[in-house]
């Protein structure tokens, strides 16, 4: 074996890598020509196929503006590590992209028809992808080189451990999104802005108006090859998350076998493994998150201008993600202006700067659709569009209420509860997490450095405390957990490193963890099975969403039995992405606009007249099994999602309403499985 491995180095890089291309496009062209009794799957193949030449076709775009953006900023190719040049130069790109995606669409010129922006871009950059590729081969094939043994080669290979439960959940890019909030947003924002040609209002979609980086990318994907291309972007961002533990962990620590273990230990929580290949943005938005701790770590070291303004791109991509995407940049530049020499402290002050500089494209986009730069906030100051007193009051209550509480003892409770004993449901935080990222941080003090040390357990401690503040919801915990998980990894391989052993140490300690990695998270692979008959060919689109997504009969019905310009309001229900027509659907039932509607309303009648009056419609699509869901919260103390008396009473009285109404003032002419189509009878 090593024999073969020596003939293999003197062979030219080039020509090796040219035959490794040769090899995939066989593969690939291999899947196309099936027997025709494989129609089914031949078809489905054909279909994956292209979308990742296509997803290969846009990454290449990414790499190629990120490469531009670090001309610009005078990075030194020939003294950086490619490694490290690697991950800057996509996530740079993916930062800058975004941006002219926003362009495009605040002046309402996308063009993705035929490919042509992405062509366009592609040509123009083909030259610094040449050059991009060319130091790719010389770092592989010298990195290669300097293992001299097939045993060298098992050995590295072992660490890399932590890709298995991700590569394998991975395949799931291949079906289509199912996740709620891919549905009512992350999915129907981007699909809304293609369809009109740029940035327009969602009505009654408040999640809408906040700041999303992320799915401005998510729009520049779906316009070249659809959800598909979105997939495999987030889970290849997720891929880039998983290595980045381990290249920050060599290049910033000396040893990349403590980010294989931080990766495997920030996986352990299903609430992660889940959203690493969906359609969601908090797994995604750990990337940046990444990337700004490292460059941070860079200026801490080096004291160079190119870092802190790479720090300060990053941490404002992340601020524009979502309103609580503001915790890290924050927790950075606070701990920054610690750690940092005094004379190079206005350096920290980009952080701020640019956090504020890529919010202010959202807070102006916000101040002309709705007249509140900030929407849904501070609605006594700037008022908004579909947005009333009442409801800010419903959405304020409903966060607040969200947890185990907010006393004092609550608070120093929180970290070992939020750990030990989260799960579905928003009294248990909506999600479940894994331990082990707590138990691990433990080790952070062990850390050698000690402005490393310190910068990453800040970052910890004072995010964790922003989050507590706000809303306690797991999700948006993620970008913290990235550094918990990092740092607690790389605490306990210093500490390891101490033994002669600790390489067979690192290596146990990752065959542990890993069994209890894919035993938590036994449920997303259960989805996993459900998804492979879809993937292989042997079940429809249409059967496959059936049986995951309760309204989607319904759309089909919809979509039969209606004509185009039909108008559709939806009542309890926000997944719309699939939907046929144009619809109005609440972004979140526990501020309801409809439900504030009715209570003013006071009668069905009086509803009925509004709902007419507002938007037009004849039918109505109601999902029973939210409703009663709803209606089962409402009356329980432990599950209400609001604590102020007047909320609850206002409420209750405006979802009586909603009742009633249906009842009485709608003719059901379909249901399946709880979803069930009214016409209002005017």
């Amino acid at each position: 074996m090593n024999t073969i491995i020596s003939k293999v180095k003197k062979i030219n890089p080039l020509i090796l890598s040219g035959l490794l291309f040769i090899f995939i496009l066989v593969l690939i062209s291999s899947l196309l020509i099936i027997a025709p009794t494989h129609r089914g799957m031949t078809k489905k193949y054909a279909t994956h196929s292209k979308n990742i030449i296509l997803f290969l076709f846009m990454l290449q775009i990414i790499i190629g503006i990120g490469e531009i953006l670090l001309i610009l900023l005078k990075f030194n190719f020939k003294k950086e590590n490619f490694l490290f040049r690697y991950f800057l130069s996509f996530g740079a790109g993916c930062v800058v992209l975004s941006q002219l995606v926003f362009i495009l669409s605040f002046f309402h010129i996308l063009i993705f028809s035929h490919l042509i922006l992405p062509v366009i871009l592609f040509i123009f950059l083909l030259p610094l992808l040449l050059l991009f590729w060319r130091d790719f081969n010389s770092y592989l094939w010298n990195n290669l080189s300097q293992s001299n043994s097939f045993t060298l080669y098992l050995k590295k290979s072992l660490y890399f451990l932590p890709l298995l439960p991700l590569v394998f959940s991975l395949i799931l890019v291949f079906a289509p999104p199912i996740a709620w909030d891919a549905q009512t947003y992350h999915l129907a924002i981007p699909k809304k802005f293609l369809a009109d040609g740029g940035i327009s209002f969602f009505p009654l979609n408040i999640y809408s108006n906040m700041p999303f980086n992320m799915n401005l990318l998510y729009t520049f994907a779906m316009g070249i090859g659809g959800e598909e291309l979105v997939r495999l972007l987030c889970g290849f961002i997720s891929l880039m998350l998983i290595l980045g533990f381990g290249a920050i962990a060599k290049l910033e620590f000396g040893d990349e076998k403590g980010g294989w273990l931080a990766g495997l230990i920030f996986l352990a929580s299903p609430v992660i493994l889940y959203g690493a290949n969906e359609v969601l943005v908090d797994v995604q938005m750990a990337f940046f998150v990444i990337l700004a701790v490292w460059t941070f770590l860079r200026w801490l070291e080096e004291q160079k201008l190119l870092w802190i303004l790479l720090c300060g791109i990053f941490c404002g991509f992340i601020s524009a993600c979502k309103y609580t995407g503001i915790y890290i940049p924050i927790a950075i530049f606070l701990i920054g202006i610690f750690l940092s020499q005094k004379e190079k402290r206005k350096e920290i002050l980009l952080i701020p700067l640019f956090a504020i500089l890529f919010l202010l494209p959202w807070f102006l986009k916000n101040y002309l659709l709705t007249g509140n730069p900030i929407y849904p906030l501070l609605y006594n100051v700037f008022d908004g569009r579909d947005w009333t007193s009442q409801m800010y009051a419903f959405l304020i209550d409903w966060q607040k209420n969200i947890g185990m509480g907010r006393s004092f003892v609550d608070y120093l409770l929180l970290p070992l509860r939020v750990f030990f004993m989260s799960d579905e449901g928003y009294q248990y935080f909506a999600g479940k997490l894994s331990a082990l990222p707590l138990i691990f941080f433990i080790f952070s003090f062990a850390i050698e450095n000690k402005r490393k040390r310190w910068l990453l357990i800040g970052i910890s401690i004072i995010s964790f405390c922003e989050w507590a503040y706000g809303s306690q919801q797991v999700r948006f915990l993620i970008p913290t957990i990235v550094i918990f998980a990092l740092s607690g990894a790389i605490g306990l391989t210093s500490i390891l490193k101490k033994s002669k052993k600790s390489d067979v140490l690192i290596f146990l300690l990752l065959l542990l963890i890993l069994p209890i990695t894919i035993i938590s998270n036994l449920e997303n692979f259960k989805i996993i099975k459900e998804s492979l008959p879809y993937i292989l060919g042997r079940q429809s689109k249409d059967t496959y969403l059936t049986n995951h997504i309760w309204s989607y009969s319904a759309f089909k019905f919809i979509e039969k039995n209606t004509p185009k310009n039909e108008k559709v309001l939806f009542i309890f229900e926000n997944f719309g992405y699939y939907c046929p027509r144009e619809y109005f659907a609440d972004g979140m039932f526990e501020a309801s606009y409809l439900i504030d509607l009715a209570s003013k309303e006071k009668t069905t009648e009086g509803l009925k007249n509004e709902i007419r009056k507002q938007f037009n419609v004849n039918l109505i699509l109601v999902n029973t099994n939210i409703l009663k869901m709803i209606e089962e919260g409402i009356k329980s103390r432990e599950r209400s999602p609001f604590k102020n008396p007047e909320n609850i009473k206002n409420y209750i009285e405006g979802f009586n309403i909603i009742k009633m109404f249906i009842d009485t003032e709608c003719e059901k002419i379909f249901e399946f499985q709880g979803s069930v189509v009214y016409k209002i009878i005017y």
